[in-house]
């Protein structure tokens, strides 16, 4: 109700059907939740960069000693360290899809050993679903 009253739409979409317009800006909402992810983690150190392939855009996720400090969009990412199907990162993020389930799907998703990890640390599968009124 509160997304309705802000001038959203119900468009009558499942959950795989969400689309995000400004994926870097969404991860910079949650980076709470993406930070506390890292310091529970064997990443709880890390130091570098995460670059991902979305085919249209390129995401740079920086971290610096085990918290991020930056969450870009980028035009040049070139291959990038993982490659995601722009339709698949909102079910992965989101948490309704692990990485495992979508590549059995779709054997475009790839990504270096690495950077998968860190990934599957900040994103990974929940058991939550958004239920519409049926």
């Amino acid at each position: 109700l509160a997304a309705k009253d802000s001038g959203a739409r119900d468009a009558g979409g499942y959950a795989w059907q969400i689309r995000m317009p400004d994926p870097a800006a969404f991860l910079r909402k949650i980076l709470p939740v993406l930070n506390q992810r890292l310091t529970e983690s064997e990443f709880r150190s890390y130091t570098g960069e995460l670059k991902i392939n979305l085919y249209r855009l390129g995401l740079v996720i920086r971290v610096a000693d085990g918290e991020i400090a930056g969450v870009e969009p980028s035009e040049s990412v070139g291959w990038g360290d993982l490659r995601i199907p722009p339709n698949l990162f909102a079910p992965l993020v989101l948490g309704q899809r692990s990485w495992e389930e979508c590549g059995r799907l779709y054997p475009d998703l790839s990504g270096d050993p690495r950077a998968l990890r860190i990934f599957c640390v900040l994103f990974p599968r929940i058991d939550a679903f958004l239920h519409g009124p049926y």
